[in-house]
């Protein structure tokens, strides 16, 4: 994901690559809006935190890329 206001603060720059999860709250025209994302560290590593991104357009968000499968012997 990428954001031009926030920084990763595990690497420092505007792109990071976390497990994506989102709270989403329903609107009464039967459409819905995030109201927190949720990027978490898929580590069980120590001192990675996840980010935590509340009231934030969706035209601010950015979606670089997608993880779907890796291949063997990679």
């Amino acid at each position: 994901m990428e954001h031009r206001d926030i920084a990763d603060p595990d690497l420092e720059g505007p792109f990071t690559l976390k497990v994506y999860e989102s709270d989403k709250e329903a609107i009464s025209d039967g459409s819905w809006h995030h109201t927190e994302r949720h990027l978490k560290p898929d580590t069980t590593a120590s001192g990675y935190r996840p980010i935590i991104l509340k009231d934030v357009g969706e035209d601010d968000v950015h979606v670089i890329a997608e993880l779907v499968e890796v291949l063997p012997g990679a």
